[in-house]
């Protein structure tokens, strides 16, 4: 299992010339990021393009990375409002019963997640607080593949898993 302690973890990285800062300074506040959860590398800028560039000009020693989800700021995976892509070295295994990546703390991100995409083999679950504890969504044993909304947890949720 792949664990990102927080967001705010390793090089954090943001288009537009800003330099990476340390762990104790407060992260940047940008509406569309990437995470490299292997690598624990943020990248986020002020639009989609502009992360798209910056994406592909950060140095990982990966040759692959593979998009394993997308949280969405806004509900029915609205992209306007920003989105966090999750980027893995592999695909998650088809099997429901581990986790294969986890974010234990969505930092900046934290209370913004309004529904999420999962890709390839994954499937992602959401937590109300840090360290996957309280409420869960779809539940503490559940996964989904994708969520348009997330009820109770809209704008709520922590930390993330992914199997």
């Amino acid at each position: 299992m792949r664990l990102i302690p927080a967001l705010a973890a390793g090089a954090i990285l943001v288009a537009g010339g800003i330099p990476a800062y340390a762990t104790d300074t407060a992260p940047p506040t940008a509406d569309y990021c990437s995470i490299d959860v292997s690598q624990q590398t943020l990248v986020c800028s002020g639009s989609a393009a502009g992360l798209a560039t910056a994406w592909t000009a950060t140095p990982r020693t990966q040759l692959t990375q593979v998009l394993i989800a997308r949280l969405y700021d806004a509900a029915d995976y609205d992209t306007s409002a920003g989105y966090l892509n999750v980027y893995a070295d592999s695909d998650c295994t088809s099997s429901g019963s581990n986790i294969d990546a986890s974010i234990s703390n969505l930092g900046a991100w934290s209370d913004r997640v309004s529904s999420f995409a999962s890709y390839g083999n994954c499937a992602t679950r959401l937590w109300a607080n840090t360290g996957f504890s309280g409420a869960a969504y779809p539940s503490s044993t559940g996964w989904l593949v994708d969520g348009t909304s997330l009820g109770t947890l809209n704008n709520a949720a922590s930390s993330a898993q992914f199997s």
